[in-house]
This record gives structure tokens, sequence and C-alpha cells, in this order.
């Protein structure tokens, strides 16, 4: 019977990793952490989809780019993501006239049809633009980060448990070609999986614990009515 109330009482143990839950009651400690954030930047709220080549092609061929794409509109799509980094939404400076000082911005990969032309063209581009290396893109070409700006009007892990299913979803509509994967990491889906595999393992060692003392004490008071009072009092505090 106290197995049973253990098991209840552990399937619903809540754990908040934000920051607000952390630093609850230092309002200073918070405020100079939110203000450090806005003036810096900070990671807790990013989610970066990441594409693998694992064939003999790299993620600069036609297939691959056109595959990227469709993974950002897709993803642009998703609620509470407000902006997205990568190829295909970057832009790079180019010189508007030969006698002009002025920059125009062009798109890494432009709209259209991807084709070898297209492909050939974006290669250029990024062998001009060493920024993208090592951050958007690696030096061998055969991993790729889509980065995505989270905007949660909250940070509750029930919340990032939600947008995480979303942005899962929209992995899955657009699926990997052959020789290609892609999968999503990030602080919000760490925090997830963390929690998630809190609440699991406490579903389990609880009424493990319960069922050791439950022996122990039938050893200890050689009656299993005085393990019953005892289990009957805890369920008592319980209710």
């Amino acid at each position: 019977m106290s197995a049973v109330a253990a098991a209840t009482v552990a399937s619903r143990l809540q754990f908040d990793f934000t920051p607000q839950a952390l630093f609850a009651g230092q309002d200073e400690v918070l405020a100079f952490s939110e203000s450090v954030k806005k003036t810096f930047g900070h990671s807790d709220n990013l989610v970066v989809a990441v594409q693998l080549a694992n064939g003999d092609d790299d993620l600069l061929t036609p297939e691959a780019l056109q595959w990227h794409r469709d993974l950002c509109e897709r993803l642009a799509k998703v609620p509470f993501v407000i902006r997205i980094d990568a190829l295909a939404t970057v832009t790079a400076p180019r010189p508007r006239l030969i006698l002009s000082s002025s920059l125009k911005y062009v798109p890494i990969i432009r709209p259209g049809p991807i084709d070898e032309e297209e492909s050939d063209l974006v290669r250029r581009k990024v062998a001009d633009q060493p920024l993208l290396e090592g951050v958007l893109i690696s030096r061998d070409r055969r991993a790729a980060a889509v980065v995505l700006h989270l905007d949660p009007p909250n940070k509750s892990i029930a919340h990032l448990h939600s947008m995480l299913s979303q942005i899962e979803q929209a992995l899955r509509e657009a699926p990997a070609p052959p020789g290609y994967s892609v999968f999503a990491g990030g602080l919000p889906a760490m925090r997830v999986n963390i929690v998630e595999g809190l609440q699991s393992d406490q579903t389990l060692v609880i009424p493990l614990c319960v069922v050791l003392f439950s022996v122990v004490q039938a050893i200890f008071f050689h009656r299993w009515t005085a393990v019953l009072i005892s289990a009957l009092v805890v369920v008592i505090g319980l209710a």
C-alpha cells in the first residue's frame, strides 16, 4: 500500500531548472543575470538542428541544399521560433558598383530551384565568408547547423517539452535524403531530457526504497502489523 502511494507521489514530482527557479528569492541575482543575457546574449533559448552528411556527398550538393532550405522553412513555422540562423537565412555583403562604396547583401542560397550551377555558387559564397566556417557549416562541409532562437512566454519544463515536440515534428516533416541525417540539441533539450530521466528514476527508486524499508522494519519489529501501521501513517500523511 505504501509502495503504491510512493509511486503515485513520484509520478507527480516536478523539477524546474530554469534560472528563475534556481534564483528564487534572490531578485538582485536574477536581475543581474537577465541584464548580462540581454547585453551579451545567451544560449538558454537556443535549439540547434544539426544536419550531417553520412555518405560520400557533402551538404552543398543540390539535393542537400534543397533539404536544408525546406527544413528551415518548416522550422520557421514552429510557434515561438523568432529567428533562424542558417545558410538558407544569412546574407553575404557584396559591393554595389565599382565606383560606389556602399554594399548590398545577397542571400547565400538564392530563391528558386537549386541546380548544379546554384550549388557551385553557394560553394564559392561559403568559401568567401570564413566567418561561416565552424559556425553554420564545418570546414569539410559535412555538418551544418540550423540555429533556432526561441521566445517562450515561460520557461517551464512543460512548455519547453511542447516546443521541442513541435520542432521534432518539423524535422520529421522534412525527411533527410539518403546519406544524410539530422538531430536537435541545445540547452532546452538537455533540460527536458534531464527532467524526464529524473521522473523516470523516481518512479522506480521510491517504491523500491519503500519495499526495502518495509523489509527492514519487519526484521526489526518481527511483526508485519508494525509495518502496516507505519505505512498507514504515511498514507494518511500523503492524503
